[in-house]
């Protein structure tokens, strides 16, 4: 390159970026611009979330985090999903909105888990019946007794998206963070515990 005065001044060699984050592999990734909360140098990262994690908080938050799994799995799987002509969804916000409407939640709850359902089939994992699955957990979950018993569904479902993301994507399936759809209904519930105590130490 010749600069005014005639003197000559080589290029300056630009070097190639390196640490940049490449696309997911395995299953499709999801769009962007979804809103997705965990990204990392703008992509999504897959994550775990364990039986023992999603037991905690549902406890914790007083059964409010049912929302926050909603969500994720709207927002962290669905979008993932390669649908069948004709099969449609409803968004996260709906789906997080309606989730405890009587008879509606139930539809909620279905198609969280036929997404899951698909994934593990799309990452080669055992998948399931969703309307099976989903009729089991509602007939045991009624059953005197035996209720507590239903809870052997969604833990085997969370099992199984686990088991996805890691047939997926298995060296970058990571354990989730805590999220701010996570610590608003874990805030909530905690609150509602302290009161419980309050009022239990109060009455003595």
């Amino acid at each position: 390159m010749e600069q005014p005065g005639g003197e000559f001044v080589p290029p300056v060699p630009t070097a190639p970026v390196t640490g940049a984050a490449s696309a997911p592999t395995g299953v499709a990734g999801p769009e962007t611009g979804q809103g997705l909360q965990w990204r990392a140098n703008g992509v999504v990262l897959p994550v775990v979330r364990s039986v023992g994690f999603c037991a905690l908080m549902l406890i914790g938050s007083f059964g409010l985090w049912s929302f926050a799994w909603v969500w994720h799995t709207a927002q962290e799987v669905s979008p993932r999903i390669k649908r069948a002509i004709g099969e449609g969804t409803w968004s996260p916000e709906a789906r997080t909105a309606l989730v405890w409407v009587p008879i509606v939640g139930l539809i909620v709850v279905y198609q969280s888990w036929r997404d899951i359902s698909h994934f593990a089939t799309q990452a080669g994992t055992k998948s399931f019946s969703p309307g099976g699955y989903l009729a089991g957990y509602v007939v045991v979950s009624l059953l005197p007794f035996f209720g507590i018993f239903g809870v052997a569904f969604p833990w085997v479902v969370q099992e199984k998206m686990n088991d996805a993301w890691r047939a997926a994507e298995p060296e970058r399936a990571a354990k989730a963070p805590m999220m701010q759809a996570d610590w608003i209904p874990l805030g909530i519930g905690l609150a509602i515990w302290g009161l419980f105590v309050i009022s239990f130490l109060a009455s003595f």
